[in-house]
């Protein structure tokens, strides 16, 4: 006569549990996010310098957008510029903070942000020690696919007056974002690009 199987002791049952619940959870924390309907680039470029007699430099970089399908109209654009700067004084004694501004816009018609007024201010306390700080900028721009578009955005620095005498170095780079918008899926072909002019 045959035995009938022995129960499945209670502890036995808890581990299976559990083990299913964890490769539950490894599942779904490793299945993919949906992903942004963003393309970025990114600009690095070469450091400049400023004195307390050249207090202002002036960078221009160019932002294309590009698609192969039709469609979108619009693209928004999203640019951060990031800004580091060495101070050096001629005479080290002096404690005086001297101040870096940056100021970075996107001119367009329809552009509807801060302006070039606007911009981000480092002061400069600590000699000889990078101090880094990002400047941002947007828009919500007109851009045929079949077209593309680009925009020239100037990005602006400058030593505020009264500052001890010295000179600044200052490493920059740009990173750009662009979307589609009113699109449910990344248009085919669909990049942004940052260069130097």
């Amino acid at each position: 006569m045959m035995q009938p199987p022995s129960p499945v002791p209670r502890y036995r049952r808890w581990a299976a549990h559990l083990a299913l619940a964890v490769a539950c959870i490894g599942s779904v924390a490793t299945s993919p996010s949906a992903a942004p309907l963003q393309v970025s680039s990114e600009y690095e470029g070469p450091p400049l310098g400023l004195t307390t007699r050249a207090t202002t430099a002036t960078r221009h970089f160019k932002v294309r957008v590009s698609a192969q399908e039709q469609s979108f109209d619009r693209v928004w654009v999203d640019v951060t510029a990031q800004i580091t700067a060495r101070w050096s004084p001629t005479d080290p004694n002096n404690h005086e903070k001297p101040w870096l501004l940056t100021r970075m816009y996107i001119p367009s018609d329809d552009y509807s942000g801060p302006g070039p007024g606007r911009g981000e201010v480092l002061v400069l306390d600590k000699p000889d020690q990078p101090i880094t700080v990002e400047a941002h900028t947007g828009a919500s721009s007109e851009c045929k696919s079949n077209q593309g578009c680009e925009w020239t955005v100037p990005v602006e620095f400058e030593l505020l007056p009264h500052a001890a005498e010295g000179s600044v170095e200052v490493a920059w780079k740009v990173m750009a974002g662009a979307s589609p918008e009113g699109a449910t899926t990344l248009p085919k072909g669909f990049t942004v690009q940052v260069s130097e002019q």
